[in-house]
Order: C-alpha cells, then sequence, then structure tokens
C-alpha cells in the first residue's frame, strides 16, 4: 500500500478536525503519520482518564451499597439476638432458629 494510500484511509478514519486544521500540511505523509499517532495518543489518554474516573465511581457506589448492606444484616442480627428462648440465643442465618 502506497504512503499517500495508506494516509488518506488513516485519515478517514481519524475524523478529527482540530488537529486536521492543526496539521494541514497534506504533502507530507510523515506529518499525516505524526497527527494521527498523536490524535490516538489523546483519545488514549482521554479513554484512560474517563476509565479510571469510571472505576472510581463504581468502587465508591459498590463501597457505600456494601455499607448500607452491612448495616441491614447487623441490624437484622441485633434483632434476632434478642429473641430468646430461655436462657440461650438460638441464630440461624441472621433469623431466630425454629425451636422444636
Amino acid at each position: 500500500m502506497s504512503c499517500k494510500c495508506f494516509c488518506k484511509i488513516a485519515w478517514g478514519i481519524y475524523l478529527n478536525i482540530f488537529f486536521h486544521l492543526l496539521f494541514s500540511f497534506y504533502w507530507f505523509c510523515c506529518i499525516y503519520y505524526l497527527e494521527i499517532m498523536y490524535g490516538f495518543f489523546l483519545y488514549f489518554i482521554a479513554f484512560f482518564v474517563v476509565y479510571n474516573l469510571f472505576q472510581l465511581y463504581v468502587e465508591t457506589l459498590q463501597r457505600h451499597s456494601s455499607i448500607k448492606i452491612l448495616e441491614i444484616y447487623t441490624s437484622c442480627y441485633r434483632a434476632s439476638c434478642t429473641q430468646t428462648s430461655g436462657s440461650e440465643i438460638d441464630i440461624y442465618f441472621g433469623t431466630s432458629a425454629p425451636t422444636q
């Protein structure tokens, strides 16, 4: 594949107006190549930042939801501990165990 053909195909995939205006030297294939690599590098950085922010958001949601689940579990556990049969406490998975 010729350099000119490669640059036209890569430019068609690239689709970035700002870098097209910034590096509008159509007669140098190396400028096209550097422009495309620089653009993909910036897209990679942007994707990396957005992905890390999304991971942080998901971890924050998981942390808060797990705290709420833990609070619900401990409140159910305490409620079941108050139900006694005689002098012992029967607990079966957070609820009172059936006495026979």
